[in-house]
């Protein structure tokens, strides 16, 4: 079998695990962050396959946004918040 069909199969697999976790937690927590970086965790491994360099970049990309992701959060708030009180 093709690897392409193997990962196309694989990749749907993971996108529906995700969103049935999803569907089934929504209630308790609200977020979809840890969807996201599930989902995008597999699809940047089979990326690396073929462009090992550039997925490494949106890896490190990513694990820096998540890091930070409750600063960034703070910061869009204050911001929308100035701007939505100052008009």
């Amino acid at each position: 079998m093709d690897w392409h069909v193997l990962t196309v199969l694989a990749g749907s697999f993971v996108v529906l695990l995700t969103v049935t976790g999803y569907i089934l937690t929504r209630g308790s927590d609200p977020g979809m962050t840890s969807e996201v970086a599930l989902t995008l965790t597999f699809f940047l491994g089979a990326f690396a396959q073929r462009q090992p360099a550039l997925a490494l970049g949106v890896g490190v990309t990513t694990a820096t946004l998540l890091a930070y992701r409750s600063r960034l959060h703070d910061l869009v708030r204050n911001r929308a918040n100035k701007k939505f009180l100052t008009g």
